[in-house]
């Protein structure tokens, strides 16, 4: 399976009148059994600086979890929605807590992100568009070989978090010093990107749990 996501959030344009639990019942019988609508809620329809209301272009924020497990016998339950990290040097959590705190920040996270496909233009003409803020990255130790990292962060290139869950396995691992992983962080432009590394952790262990906005629907469903 892919990417999956426990607080998505979207948005339509109506032209007549609705009941906002009549909309997501019928919405929700229309709809496959693993999506589901939590709750339906008429949004703000112009901003204070004039702007039509986005999911996207509104969000104050998102927070993502990646669930993965590094012990010998995962449960088989949880294999679509978490990943079973195959390594024979076992994983630091500690180690890759530590790591994990260099993203926070705002940084330019070129290294992070796929290369779309076609040319690729000059670092300068690029820089802007791939910096990032990362408020805060967390590795938790959920026990018995189970553990997640999480992060909170105001928007994210395309495989960027995924990207980070890679190196942070890397580093957990013994695979990668801090160093490096420092050097990738601090020193975009000064680095080209190491074929096959960082690698994305797969899709499946991805969960997008929350997105956050100034006002209206905050994530609390996460």
């Amino acid at each position: 399976t892919g990417v999956h996501a426990r607080g998505q959030a979207v948005h339509f344009d109506l032209d007549t009148e609705y009941d906002s639990r009549e909309l997501e019942y019928s919405i929700n019988r229309m709809l496959p059994d693993d999506i589901r609508v939590m709750e339906v809620e008429r949004a703000s329809e112009i901003s204070p600086q004039g702007r039509p209301w986005h999911a996207t272009y509104w969000a104050t924020g998102k927070q993502y979890s990646y669930r993965f497990y590094y012990g010998p016998a995962m449960d088989p339950q949880q294999r679509f929605y978490r990943h079973r990290c195959a390594t024979s040097r076992g994983l630091d959590l500690y180690r890759m807590d530590e790591a994990a705190r260099m993203f926070e920040g705002e940084h330019d996270f070129a290294l992070f992100a796929n290369t779309p496909r076609g040319s690729s233009p000059a670092y300068s003409e690029t820089a802007k568009k791939t910096v990032r803020l990362v408020r805060s990255v967390r590795v938790v130790d959920e026990g018995d070989g189970y553990a997640r990292a999480d992060f909170l962060l105001k928007g994210a290139l395309y495989k960027m978090v995924r990207n980070m869950v890679g190196a942070l396995f890397d580093v957990g691992a013994s695979l990668r010093s801090v160093d490096e992983l420092r050097m990738l962080i601090d020193e975009p432009q000064n680095r080209p990107r190491t074929p096959n590394w960082p690698t994305p952790a797969p899709p499946h262990g991805l969960t997008l749990e929350s997105v956050f906005y100034a006002t209206g629907w905050d994530g609390r469903h996460s």
